[in-house]
């Protein structure tokens, strides 16, 4: 059963009287609200991309760096209580070194507290584990490695909040 020629119109005037409500003004701030959210949608995915890429940096550098390698080889060994020898101090100075370096990252949101934990904490909590062994010229209870200590203390809070990853 069809609309008669004279619903037809009414429907078309109740459709032209809704339209007339809408002014320019409303389409502008409706573009407007779409536009920030898609650009804030964006400025996301952004800055996930790169920690990411920061995160990779960082990883790499953990890895293959001879100095970090070797403080974390000894913490491996140390915490199997199998036999090792200490790293020399430049090398444990640059491993804290290394550490400062994600506290900042931290802290400039370039890297979250839960990833860095996940990627780094473990064998930043065991240096600090076996901080009485380390050689005096360490310095270790200096102001000058109060970062490092500060890096500490968000690892473990991490550890205790550790739940789920998120990049």
């Amino acid at each position: 059963m069809g609309l008669g020629e004279q619903e037809e119109i009414i429907m078309c005037n109740c459709v032209f009287e809704l339209g007339k409500g809408i002014c320019a003004n409303d389409i502008t701030a409706l573009t407007a609200v779409i536009a920030f959210v898609f650009s804030v949608c964006q400025y996301m995915k952004y800055k996930k991309r790169e920690r990411v890429s920061i995160l990779a940096q960082y990883n790499e550098r953990y890895t293959t760096d001879p100095n970090i390698a070797d403080v974390v080889k000894y913490l491996e060994l140390k915490e199997d209580e199998k036999e090792c020898t200490m790293p020399d101090l430049h090398k444990l100075e640059m491993y804290m070194r290394f550490c400062e370096e994600l506290y900042f990252l931290i802290k400039a949101s370039s890297m979250k507290k839960n990833i860095t934990y996940y990627m780094f904490g473990h064998y930043a909590l065991l240096f600090d584990k076996y901080q009485k062994e380390w050689p005096k010229e360490l310095n270790y209870d200096k102001d000058y490695w109060r970062i490092f200590r500060d890096f500490i203390k968000i690892m473990k809070k991490a550890n205790n909040n550790y739940k789920k990853i998120r990049i």
